[in-house]
């Protein structure tokens, strides 16, 4: 794998952690963006063998196979990684694993990846094993991204994440895909839609940004809202999208000159209800990059130093976090 490639690759998985948890500074990776990076030295067999029991069906229209117990798979001449997210009341756990095929010191081993997406409930044998494929390995490849979940934590979601040479701030994503956890089923929410996609805290919408266009759709593919940008400045990406825990807003961000490093980003609003557009930061060189919605409704940012700021949607006022 080139190292353009294995940067971007690494930008998304923490991308997908940063939007789940809100452990990781996304910016803390943006900067690496032109920088060499390491291969990952995860080898052999790590994805693990576990037992399950077989949960009632849910109501979901398109089950899954019941899941059954895994065999391991010798991943021993790959090199791989891995990242997961806990459900808001922590009785869920995605895991995600990658194997590539290449050994530690980057030669080729064969012409497939393989993708593993598996969701563990706490306390508990059984596992939903969402993904578990094999896939040729080309001039781009696809792994499940953007993992976010359902504020009752009874549903998660999930991007297919393009992975292509180039730079990508924000990657590009289609389909948006919803697990059932009551019953291991999967369904596509998004139809064609490509870009950055999220889901609402209540499941019953979402956000798609593509290009200069964001939309909010119900799960029925109705358009709810929508918004152009007015952006006179042609180098430019958007993307993180956050919702609002009402549900009533979504904010996201523009990055200018983004694979410079980065020179400058604007933070935008929408009102869902009203369809307004508003702009709460504008170009501004700190480079700061949304990442969560508080209780307190004010919006949580991060800059390209690492700092956390607070965002007041209302006022626009911005204060540090000593």
């Amino acid at each position: 794998m080139n190292r353009t490639r294995f940067s971007l690759f690494l930008l998304l998985a923490v991308l997908a952690l940063s939007a789940c948890n809100g452990e990781t500074s996304p910016l803390a990776v943006v900067q690496t963006m032109g920088a060499e990076q390491a291969q990952p030295a995860v080898e052999g067999t790590f994805l693990r063998e576990l037992e399950v029991v077989t949960p009632t069906p849910g109501e979901m229209q398109t089950p899954l196979n019941l899941p059954t117990r895994l065999p391991p798979i010798d991943l021993s001449n790959m090199t791989g990684d891995s990242w997961l997210t806990i459900s808001p009341d922590g009785s869920w756990t995605a895991q995600v694993q990658v194997a590539y095929p290449f050994d530690k010191n980057g030669v080729s081993t064969g012409d497939r990846y393989y993708v593993r997406l598996e969701v563990l409930k706490k306390d508990s044998p059984l596992v939903w094993t969402v993904l578990d494929d094999w896939s040729r390995w080309g001039l781009g490849y696809s792994i499940p991204g953007n993992l976010h979940w359902r504020a009752d934590s009874r549903r998660l979601y999930f991007t297919e994440q393009e992975v292509v040479d180039g730079c990508a701030v924000f990657g590009n994503k289609r389909g948006l895909y919803e697990v059932n956890l009551d019953d291991g089923s999967l369904r596509e929410l998004s139809g064609f839609a490509t870009g950055e996609l999220q889901a609402a805290p209540d499941g019953r919408q979402f956000a798609v940004l593509s290009g200069d266009t964001l939309e909010v759709r119900d799960t029925s593919g109705d358009t709810l809202a929508r918004a152009r940008l007015d952006i006179l400045d042609s180098d430019w990406q958007a993307g993180r999208l956050v919702w609002s825990p009402d549900g009533g807003r979504v904010v996201f961000t523009v990055m200018f000159r983004p694979c410079g490093p980065p020179e400058s980003s604007s933070i935008y609003s929408l009102n869902i209800r009203s369809g307004e557009l508003a702009e709460l930061i504008e170009k501004d060189p700190r480079v700061f990059v949304a990442s969560q919605w508080l209780s307190d409704g004010r919006v949580e940012l991060i800059d390209s130093a690492g700092a956390v700021w607070h965002l007041d949607p209302q006022s626009k006022g911005l204060e540090k976090v000593e």
